[in-house]
């Protein structure tokens, strides 16, 4: 347990594996402000159940005297090597999988970008008049924790000097990304604001037999089958792997992802063939995405992401949903086609001198800079200065 007195009300943390009914009910104020439901933390507590001594998944929880004021959710990897965070083409160099083999360490990572995008913030609160105190016990825990040899959290780039004055160094990143539904009557209204696309997809529809299958509960195993390759297709071109990644490709089908009805899956198929699927949270009026896999070796030049995004925006529509959540950028698809962005930040902190100063220093070598990359270069196609931001309905 760590306290630290701050200007406002004095707020404690402490580590929980549960998070009960009448806890969930304490963020019934904040989810309605966001559009959101308790069924955000579907995801996560399946993760919760599937911990082990390596990698344990945790509720951290923030109180003012015995009052539940705020929460977050932490992923605590064991031994991750510093070589998988490495970007894409550092990657292939076999030395330096040796080399970063040897620099191990324990890492604190915030989930709520992979379990529950379309957070505004990493952390949740039960009133604004705690937000300050409970971001600020959360992160001395953190910096008092003992085998925290990293902490890695993904924040809105607005509290970046909240987060230096709390001892976090702060590196450039991807902006979270989704699409404002009500803003388009229907999916041609969307199309008409991107020609190209439009194009590209109507070519595409004549030369192929494009399919989209909607799934909810369980998966077929057929399908499964074809969703695992996708799985394994996009995690191998990856711009951007996760601390959890080895963790995820273990256990992922093990997980509430496919057993909750609260989950869709939108599955297409290309000639026949499994080409991509997303699997999305449907919270409150939010349709979230949580995990996507495409098959990059079809032949030819195959639109499947945007077919993906036309597909689900057009769902949304269909069902009167309010946001359809894309995510962080880490594509120049999914960045040019969204219409709503949030500029984020990553921010670090680290015990180990060592990793420190890589951190500090050798940022740009990581995958994380490749996202921020990315982002950049389709804000300048954009023609804007940076990303437009708001917060969730």
């Amino acid at each position: 347990m760590s306290a630290r007195e701050t200007e406002g009300p004095s707020v404690h943390c402490r580590e929980e594996s549960i998070l009960t009914f009448e806890e969930k009910q304490r963020f019934n104020g904040f989810f309605q402000e966001h559009g959101l439901s308790e069924d955000i933390f579907i995801y996560f507590e399946s993760l919760v159940g599937l911990s082990t001594d390596q990698d344990r998944f945790i509720f951290l929880k923030a109180f003012h005297g015995d009052d539940l004021v705020g929460l977050a959710m932490f992923a605590r990897v064991g031994s991750h090597r510093l070589y998988n965070s490495l970007n894409t083409k550092l990657r292939k160099y076999g030395f330096l999988e040796k080399l970063g083999g040897m620099m191990r360490s324990t890492v604190y990572f915030s989930m709520h970008a992979v379990s529950s995008p379309g957070l505004p913030r990493s952390f949740l609160y039960t009133d604004k008049q705690f937000e300050d105190a409970v971001n600020e016990s959360i992160l001395s825990w953190l910096r008092e924790k003992k085998d925290a040899d990293t902490v890695i959290i993904f924040d809105s780039a607005e509290k970046s000097d909240f987060y230096a004055k709390n001892s976090f160094t702060c590196h450039p990143f991807s902006s979270d990304s989704w699409l404002d539904v009500p803003r388009y009557e229907t999916v041609d209204d969307y199309l008409a604001l991107h020609k190209r696309t439009r194009k590209n997809l109507a070519r595409f529809k004549k030369r192929r037999n494009v399919e989209v299958e909607t799934l909810r509960g369980k998966v077929p195993e057929e399908i499964m089958r074809g969703i695992i390759e996708c799985l394994m297709c996009s995690y191998q071109n990856s711009q951007g792997l996760l601390p959890i990644q080895d963790f995820f490709n273990t256990n992922l089908l093990r997980t509430a992802l496919f057993s909750s009805d609260r989950f869709i899956h939108f599955v297409i198929r290309v000639d026949g063939q499994i080409a991509g699927f997303s699997t999305r949270l449907l919270c409150g009026k939010n349709l979230i995405g949580i995990i996507g896999g495409y098959n990059r070796e079809l032949p030819g030049n195959s639109p499947v992401y945007d077919f993906m995004i036309v597909t689900t925006l057009d769902y949304c529509i269909r069902n009167g949903y309010t946001r359809l959540v894309y995510g962080l950028v880490d594509n120049h698809t999914k960045a040019r086609l969204m219409d709503s962005f949030r500029e984020q930040k990553f921010y670090s902190f680290s015990r180990n001198p060592l990793l420190r100063l890589l951190l500090k220093h050798a940022y740009r070598f990581l995958s994380g800079y490749d996202l921020h990359r990315i982002d950049t270069e389709a804000r300048e196609k954009r023609g804007a200065a940076a990303p437009p931001t708001s917060t969730p309905a």
